[in-house]
């Protein structure tokens, strides 16, 4: 039997997913490192340039990603992903040893592609199952279109729309002409964003002066999202 979900019943959000893209060396790292009780993926094999480095986990092959458990991720509670384009790397060298049909000269056919795309949101789902937040870190890609630079996801083929899919928030660190950086959530005209909960711009303070930076912006569009369904709740009630 179909299960609907009516409009007076709240969706309540315990884990979220959420992806932060910038140029190198902004500092996308060490920022994924103030979340809550985090464990760094460490795909890209840059931790040691993160400023207040905690618990990671290098990775080699897709193969030390898949032996995962949740009895792996005990005592953590955000999986960092560093970044998502070296894991859909990783994740493509997989599927073409495992089929060499779905690659052509190195690089993933129509078909591997689909089964990228359905691998790694699979996996995602399986980190949110075992009761986890997730941040995505990406580096930035500039394309030109017409006389603008737009920026986007540096990550290879339609994959990345996979990404824009899977996460709830996104985030582009940016510096002002004062060098001070921040962290925005809303779409723009040359840039990608997600921000469903109208958060302003956020200061990006030094992680190691405030080591809870991304634990609490997480726990606000937590809060922000529940309070919207029960608000939602309250109007259909009403109505």
């Amino acid at each position: 039997m179909l299960k609907i979900l009516k409009a007076s019943e709240p969706i309540t959000v315990n884990q979220i997913n959420l992806a932060i893209y910038s140029p190198p060396g902004l500092g996308k790292t060490s920022l994924g490192f103030t979340a809550e009780k985090p464990l760094l993926l460490d795909f890209d094999h840059g931790t040691h340039r993160a400023c207040n480095r905690k618990d990671s986990v290098p990775i080699t092959a897709w193969k030390d990603v898949t032996t995962m458990t949740a009895e792996d991720f005990n005592g953590y509670k955000t999986v960092v992903i560093d970044t998502a384009g070296r894991c859909l790397d990783f994740l493509s060298a997989d599927i073409i040893a495992n089929n060499p049909k779905l690659g052509r000269g190195g690089a993933l056919t129509l078909q591997g592609f689909g089964e990228l795309k359905s691998k790694f949101a699979a996996w995602l789902k399986m980190l949110n199952t075992f009761g986890k937040d997730v941040v995505l870190i990406a580096h930035m890609d500039e394309q030109r279109s017409g006389d603008e630079i737009v920026e986007r996801l540096d990550v290879q083929g339609s994959s990345k729309g996979e990404i824009y899919k899977s996460v709830d928030a996104m985030a582009r660190i940016m510096v002002d002409p004062k060098q001070q950086r921040w962290l925005d959530f809303s779409p723009r005209a040359n840039s990608f964003g997600k921000n469903p909960c109208d958060l302003e711009p956020i200061q990006f303070p030094d992680p190691r002066l405030a080591p809870n930076t991304l634990a609490e912006i997480v726990s606000t569009i937590k809060t922000r999202l529940n309070q919207a369904s029960a608000e939602s709740k309250a109007v259909q009630g009403a109505i």
